[in-house]
């Protein structure tokens, strides 16, 4: 009981695991960078898939080709919403990390000018979300809140 009310408030620092998982999957992303950009136009460009803006689109939802692009890149599920400034942007939910770590999330904004998504850019706020952009409108971002 103890231990699980210490988790849950966060008494076991969990900064420096989150910060080399964060290290480790911006590596991976950079080495297969051409693979995510691709992958993202083929699902951006994609009308089955366009016609579930704003839902969750899992591995039931999408052909087994596809499918397989996205287990090889561990990621679990993604979902399309509109943007700020009309385009798209697309979430990916990655099978990367879990609870205490938190949950990574990375994600795609076509406007390309917001400045979380610059290259290098570091943010925590006090809502449990720390943000890493990894330029070019990418972003990896993890909920680190237990509910």
């Amino acid at each position: 009981l103890i231990l699980t009310i210490l988790t849950s408030c966060n008494y076991i620092n969990t900064d420096k695991k989150r910060a080399d998982k964060v290290e480790s999957y911006k590596e991976f992303f950079y080495k297969n960078q051409k693979t995510f950009d691709q992958l993202t136009e083929e699902l951006l460009t994609n009308e089955r898939i366009n016609s579930k803006i704003g839902q969750l689109i899992t591995a039931g939802d999408i052909d087994e080709l596809t499918n397989k692009k996205l287990r090889r890149l561990e990621i679990e599920s993604f979902s399309i919403s509109r943007t700020k400034c009309g385009k798209f942007e697309i979430e990916y939910k990655t099978t990367w990390t879990k609870y205490p770590i938190g949950q990574m999330y990375l994600s795609k904004d076509s406007c390309l000018d917001d400045p979380l998504t610059g290259k290098g850019n570091h943010s925590k706020d006090s809502s449990f979300i720390e943000t890493w952009g990894l330029g070019d409108g990418w972003v990896i971002w993890i909920d680190s809140d237990f509910i």
